[in-house]
C-alpha cells in the first residue's frame, strides 16, 4: 500500500494539469481579492469589505479543477495499462482503488489549502477583519473540506467506471455542472419569501401604499423539507449556503458533515465493489 501511494503521489506531482490547476486556484483567489479591494477603493470608503466575502468562495473554482485532476489521474492510469501491470505484479484491486481515492482527496485538499492560505495572508492584509468569529470560520471551513472530500470520492468513483481518459473527464465535469445547476435552483427556491410587497396607488392622490400578497414562487410543506435535505446533501449546495454564512434559511452544518462522510464512504465502497469486477486494459 505504501509503495502504491508513493507511486500515485509521484504521478500527481509530475502531472502538469495538477500544477496548472493550482495556479488557476491561486489566480482566482488573487482576482477576487483584488476585485473586492479595488471596488471598495473606488468608493472612497477604505477597507470596508470583511474577509468573509471571499474566504468561503473557494469551493466553486477548486471543485471544477478537482474534477479535471481526478478524472485525468484515474483515467490515465487505466488508459495507459498501469493497472494491468500492477495486477500482474500482485497488487490488490482494493488497495489500488483506495490509493486513487487518497490521492484525489489529497489533491482537492491541497488546492483548497492554496486558496485559504492566500486568503489568510494577502486577503487579510487588504480587507477588514472577518464578520464571523474565528471558531465559526474554522467550523464552516471543516464543513466545506468534508464536502470537498466527498466530491473527490464521487469523481474517483465516476472516473473508475470507464477506461478512457476523455470519457472520464466528460463524465466528471458533467456531473459537477449538473450538481451546481441543481444546487443553484434549490438554493434560489428556498430563498424566496412567503410574502412579497407590492405597490398600489391611492385613488385620488399621488401617494402609494404597500401591500403584501402570497409569493407564488415560495416553496412550503413537504417540498420545502425535501429541498432542504437536498441542499444539505449536495456538496455544491452546502458551499452556496456557507458562502452566505447564514444557516438559518436551510439546514444545519452537523447534518451537512454527516451527509458528506456518508457520501464519501458510500462512493468509496461502491467504487471498490465495481473495481474488483472490472476488466483492466
Amino acid at each position: 500500500m505504501y509503495h502504491l501511494l508513493s507511486a500515485d503521489f509521484y504521478r500527481l506531482f509530475k502531472n502538469k494539469l495538477f500544477w496548472l490547476s493550482m495556479a488557476f486556484v491561486a489566480a482566482s483567489q488573487l482576482y477576487m481579492t483584488a476585485a473586492n479591494y479595488l471596488m471598495n477603493r473606488g468608493t472612497g470608503e477604505g477597507q470596508y469589505y470583511p474577509l468573509t466575502w471571499i474566504f468561503f468562495e473557494w469551493f466553486v473554482p477548486v471543485g471544477f479543477v478537482t474534477a479535471l485532476v481526478c478524472a485525468w489521474l484515474v483515467g490515465e492510469s487505466q488508459e495507459d495499462g498501469l493497472l494491468r501491470v500492477r495486477l500482474a505484479g500482485g497488487c490488490g484491486r482494493v488497495q489500488m482503488y483506495l490509493c486513487h481515492v487518497v490521492v484525489c482527496v489529497s489533491a482537492g485538499m491541497m488546492m483548497a489549502g492554496v486558496y485559504l492560505l492566500l486568503s489568510c495572508t494577502l486577503g487579510a492584509a487588504v480587507m477588514q477583519p472577518p464578520a464571523l468569529p474565528l471558531s465559526a470560520m474554522l467550523y464552516d471551513t471543516l464543513v466545506l473540506l468534508l464536502g470537498m472530500a466527498a466530491l473527490c470520492a464521487m469523481f474517483t468513483f465516476l472516473a473508475s467506471l470507464t477506461s478512457h481518459r476523455a470519457l472520464a473527464l466528460a463524465v466528471c465535469i458533467g456531473w459537477y455542472l449538473v450538481m451546481t445547476f441543481v444546487s443553484l435552483r434549490l438554493v434560489n427556491a428556498l430563498r424566496e419569501e412567503a410574502l412579497i410587497w407590492t405597490e398600489q396607488p391611492v385613488i385620488g392622490t399621488h401617494d402609494v401604499e404597500w401591500l403584501t400578497r402570497p409569493n407564488p414562487a415560495y416553496v412550503d410543506g413537504t417540498r420545502r423539507r425535501a429541498c432542504i435535505w437536498w441542499c444539505d446533501l449536495l456538496p455544491t449546495a452546502q458551499a452556496m449556503q456557507i458562502s452566505d454564512y447564514d444557516f438559518s434559511l436551510f439546514g444545519r452544518p452537523p447534518r451537512m458533515m454527516v451527509f458528506s462522510v456518508c457520501e464519501m464512504v458510500g462512493c468509496t465502497a461502491a467504487g471498490m465493489l465495481l473495481f474488483r469486477k472490472k476488466e483492466c486494459r
